[in-house]
Order: structure tokens, then C-alpha cells, then sequence
């Protein structure tokens, strides 16, 4: 299982302007791979996670991850493969205000079917691998930016997607919660044996990467650490 990208080109439309922001990248990302991709603001990292999770078209080439070809889903296949196969993580938690901690990460498994007994058991082993057993019954208006944080990544594994998408997943926190919070995702996305793509401007989290890419003019290019 892998994520295969290959002369993937996105363009804007801006006015009468056609904006370029990847022009023919081309990758292969691994089973069990942690990817970290650096670039500046602006320089098409949410865009290209955002391909990968099926969230945006392509202009050319072609993106396939556990042997699905992403670009060729349609509408309801899209919503099914965001379900089944990519989880994604975002910088603001997007937990549901009026939902628990607990309900906020049974949710994905709800709206897969599962039984409401076995979605909360599951829930709650996760809350308790990350440190927040004494927290679940909290709505996130309770909870701290880095509680929320790690009740996100609780979610993001909740299902048996094969891979994590996050997407600047600490931008809203300070350094050392940021850190507590990567370190987290990544320690448990290699537990659970998944694909962990993480797009982020802070080069410190290179150290976290089995392969590094630094994003830029439309290109990735390998870092060596």
C-alpha cells in the first residue's frame, strides 16, 4: 500500500490569470512511511493534501493511494473513500460544540454504522491513549488548544483508514503543546501502522520523518536530515 503521485499539475484561475502551483510533481510515499512536507506559506501544501484526500480535482497526471485512482472518483465514491480509506487532521480541531470529547471521536465510526456500544468503546481506548480519559465527557468550549487538538487526532484514527492526512495540525498552538501534539500523531500512526502525510511550515518537525519533502515552485524535492 502506498501513495503514488505522478505528473500531478494544479492551476487557479485568478481574474483573467492562471495560477500554477504544482506543475508536474511526482512522488511515492511508502506503507508506514511518516512524510513531513515543508514550504512556506502559499506554496500549494493544503492543496496538494487536499488532492490526496479527494477534497480537490487535479488539472493532469494521476494520484493513487492504496491502489485507488483518487482523481477518477466520483462524488459519492469521494465521500466513501474520505471515509474508508484518508483521515485527515486539520490546524483548527473542527470538534462539534454541542458533542463530548467522547462523541466528538465516536462520530466517524457512527456515520460508518457501527454500533454505538462498539463505537464508544473505541472512543474511549483512544481518549485514553492520549492522555485525556479524565476528559471525555468535556465539550471543547472545556478543554484547552491542546486538549482539542489530541481529541482530533483521536478521531483521525478512530476508523481503519490506512492514512492520516494532517494538514498544519498545531498552527494554532504555542511551541511545546505543537511538539506534545506531533509527537503523538506520529508515535501513534506508526502503532497503528498507517500512512502519516504531514504538511507543515516548521522545519523542526523534519526529525519526526522516515522522508522528508521540501514543497516549492510546484515541485518536491527530498530532504536529507
Amino acid at each position: 500500500m502506498s501513495i503514488d503521485l505522478v505528473s500531478v499539475c494544479k492551476s487557479y484561475t485568478q481574474g483573467n490569470a492562471s495560477i500554477s502551483v504544482l506543475n508536474g510533481l511526482t512522488a511515492s510515499i511508502d506503507e508506514g512511511a511518516v512524510c513531513v512536507i515543508c514550504g512556506e506559506s502559499g506554496c500549494g501544501k493544503t492543496t496538494l493534501l487536499s488532492i490526496m484526500g479527494a477534497i480537490e480535482s487535479i488539472d493532469s497526471g494521476k494520484v493513487s493511494i492504496q491502489g485507488i485512482s483518487v482523481h477518477d472518483l466520483s462524488g459519492s465514491e469521494a465521500d466513501a473513500f474520505r471515509r474508508n480509506v484518508v483521515s485527515l487532521v486539520f490546524q483548527s480541531h473542527f470538534l462539534l460544540d454541542d458533542f463530548t470529547a467522547l462523541e466528538n471521536v465516536m462520530l466517524p465510526l457512527i456515520l460508518q454504522g457501527v454500533r454505538s456500544r462498539i463505537a464508544k468503546k473505541r472512543a474511549t481506548e483512544l481518549l485514553e491513549r492520549v492522555g485525556l480519559i479524565e476528559r471525555i465527557i468535556h465539550k471543547p468550549q472545556e478543554l484547552s488548544g491542546g486538549e482539542s487538538q489530541r481529541v482530533a487526532v483521536a478521531r483521525a484514527l478512530i476508523t481503519d483508514a490506512s492514512v492520516i492526512l494532517a494538514d498544519e495540525p498545531t498552527g494554532n498552538l504555542d511551541q511545546e503543546n505543537a511538539k506534545k501534539v506531533v509527537s503523538l500523531l506520529v508515535r501513534l500512526a506508526k502503532e497503528e501502522k498507517r500512512i502519516l502525510v504531514l504538511v507543515t511550515h516548521n522545519r523542526e518537525f523534519l526529525t519526526f520523518g522516515t522522508c522528508n519533502y521540501e514543497l516549492s515552485q510546484g515541485f518536491l524535492q527530498t530532504i536529507i536530515t
